[in-house]
């Protein structure tokens, strides 16, 4: 038999990381 399975891990929403610009509206959004 196979070894163990890795836990799936949730997938986190991809969002670039910026103070200012669309990214950042967009994580204002998230509310990240």
């Amino acid at each position: 038999p196979v070894g163990p399975v890795a836990p799936v891990i949730p997938v986190a929403p991809v969002a670039p990381v910026a103070p200012v610009g669309p990214s950042g509206e967009i994580g204002k959004a998230q509310g990240i």
